[in-house]
């Protein structure tokens, strides 16, 4: 008789045989098929080679291996695709500002669509603003009264803003009567940038890479051009104004035009649907079908996981019939809860003295008025 122990093995042996029962084990063996490796770091180690070895590792260091080589097949294509750039978040804040601007001067995006805040951030520092170390805990209270504003842990001095605000608006008057697509008009704006290395505005305008930021009005430079349209509007004048269905237009040429196309994803936002739909006025013009981007890298790295929100996410639009679900597809997350996630402080402050404003961008306005209104402009 065996022992206890024996007996013990025996049981277990038959509970796991018994609990298996139905499995199927070619399917198993499959899933089963490519264990994960550790990610070794050597002091020779380039950061290609610590990429690639985050293919074989798991979690985000997975996905962000899989976004590089999706994106270096985008490159490396022998029919290149078109490649679209989109951006949103505080990038030129969080220090991306050069690598955005390499990405253009190097030939690796073809065309950018952003939100306004990233280019009206590098406009600000084309004008020598900057961007200052601050603190998450900070007096906001203190800040608002020294016209500082607060994104998560960096500081913008507001009345350099100002400055920035009423310079466009200034060169907005030598356009007055004309309606621009967002593209026309930065590529004017941009001239004033050629000269410095690091901006985005600049690098477009040396590259002749074409710039959309269609929701521009959502921005400090929105903010410039609303003041121009106000001023305008005063002196009876026709103020110069932006189309966003020109911006809809121009981006569907492009797409037309293109034998492939694919897109690199940086962060969310409003402006994804702006390149993601294309298909559908193409077809409307009963121009030929097309099924997508060829190749679609989605980088959200200041949106978490998929959450309720309003903008269709990459992946799902690679399941519709418009988009191919072939194509390759990648996705990061690299922040995986609220938490996590850098806010824009400043939207609702009510100050001591029991003013409440609700919104920065309005009061800035205001303040413009203020101050033009002083100068004698109103």
């Amino acid at each position: 008789m065996g022992s206890k122990t024996d007996k013990g093995i025996r049981d277990a042996r038959e509970y796991i045989h018994a609990a298996a029962i139905g499995v199927d084990r070619k399917r198993k063996k499959a899933l089963l098929g490519r264990p994960t490796t550790p990610v070794e770091v050597k002091p020779d180690t380039t950061v290609s080679e610590l990429l690639d070895s985050y293919r074989d590792a798991s979690f985000q260091a997975r996905a962000l291996g899989n976004c590089a080589a999706v994106f270096d097949a985008m490159l490396r294509d022998k029919d290149r695709p078109t490649i679209f750039l989109g951006m949103a978040g505080s990038l030129i804040a969080a220090g991306m500002r050069r690598v955005i601007t390499d990405l253009i001067e190097k030939n690796m995006v073809d065309v950018v669509v952003s939100t306004g805040a990233i280019i009206s951030q590098d406009l600000y520092q084309v004008r020598g603003g900057r961007h200052y170390h601050g603190s998450v805990n900070a007096d906001d209270k203190e800040l608002r009264d020294l016209y500082i504003d607060r994104l998560y842990d960096t500081f913008i001095d507001e009345e350099k803003y100002w400055k920035t605000d009423l310079a466009v608006s200034q060169f907005a008057d030598g356009l007055a009567g004309r309606t621009l697509s967002s593209r026309a008009f930065l590529a004017l704006l941009a001239e004033s940038a050629k000269d410095d290395p690091g901006s985005i505005l600049g690098a477009c305008a040396r590259n002749g890479v074409p710039l959309f930021v269609p929701a521009l009005n959502d921005s400090s430079i929105g903010i410039g051009l609303t003041e121009h349209y106000h001023r305008m509007r005063k002196a009876g004048r026709q103020p110069m104004t932006i189309s966003s269905i020109r911006d809809n237009y121009e981006l569907t040429q492009i797409v037309v035009k293109s034998p492939a196309t694919a897109a690199v994803y940086v962060s969310g936002g409003p402006f994804r649907p702006r390149y993601g739909w294309q298909d559908r006025p193409r077809r409307l013009w009963s121009y030929p079908s097309i099924c997508g981007h060829s190749t679609v890298r989605s980088w959200p790295i200041s949106i978490g996981r998929d959450r309720g929100r309003s903008d269709a996410t990459c992946r799902l639009r690679c399941k519709l019939p418009e988009l191919s679900a072939l194509n390759p597809f990648a996705q990061v997350d690299a922040t995986d809860s609220d938490a996590d996630r850098p806010r824009h402080v400043g939207r609702t402050i009510v100050d001591l003295r029991g003013v409440a404003r609700s919104d920065q961008f309005a009061f800035r306005y205001r303040m413009i008025l203020r101050r033009t209104s002083a100068s004698g402009c109103l």
